[in-house]
Parts: C-alpha cells; structure tokens; sequence
C-alpha cells in the first residue's frame, strides 16, 4: 500500500510541473533588447521566485495568460501578501514578461 501511494504522489507530482515555466537561453536573448544588463542568471532567478514564492499561495499561472498590464498591477498586492522585496519583485516580472507567449509580447505606442 505504501508503494502504491508513493507512486501516485510521484506521478501526480510528475504530471503537475509544467514545462512552460522552465526558461531557456532564447527566452534570456529576447528580453536583451528591452532590459540590456538582462541575463540568463536573471530569468533563473526571477523562475525560481516565482516557483518558490507565488506557488506557495496559489497555482503558478501561465506567464501568456494576462497582459502586461494586468501582471503590473496585481505584483504589488501579491508581493505584500508573500513578502517579496523590490528586486524580487523586478525579477519576477521579467520572468514572467520573457516568458509570455511571443504574441503576446506587443510594444506599446
């Protein structure tokens, strides 16, 4: 019985981590021209806050399911209730911001 629960908790956990939040070298190039000191280690941190921090209240959200905006203006609120700072507030955003959907992605004019 034991086996079999372990297994189940390992697949559901399996099936649960959505790839779509992992970043890659490409999503770090792309934001190089909106943020020049943006970087690899960068989109790492702002993934790894946002898995570790956001997730501890609520189900991570796909980065391409809000707009921009929308990401703006919820931050401050959940930043307060997770107590995260300024910094990590930033690295979230552009997390979030590099990995939104390439459509999704429209300069403001």
């Amino acid at each position: 019985m034991k086996k079999i629960l372990v297994f189940i908790l390992f697949f559901a956990f399996a099936c649960c981590k959505s790839p779509y939040f992992t970043p890659v070298q490409t999503d770090a190039d792309k934001m190089q021209g909106r943020w020049a000191d943006f970087s690899m280690d960068n989109l790492n941190k702002g993934f790894h806050l946002y898995v570790n921090k956001c997730a501890g209240c609520h189900t991570l959200y796909k980065p391409s399911l809000y707009t921009e905006d929308q990401w703006t203006r919820v931050m401050p609120e959940m930043a307060q209730r997770a107590q995260i700072n300024e910094e990590e507030q930033q690295a979230i955003i552009r997390y979030i911001f590099a990995l939104r959907e390439p459509s999704a992605l429209k300069d403001k004019k």
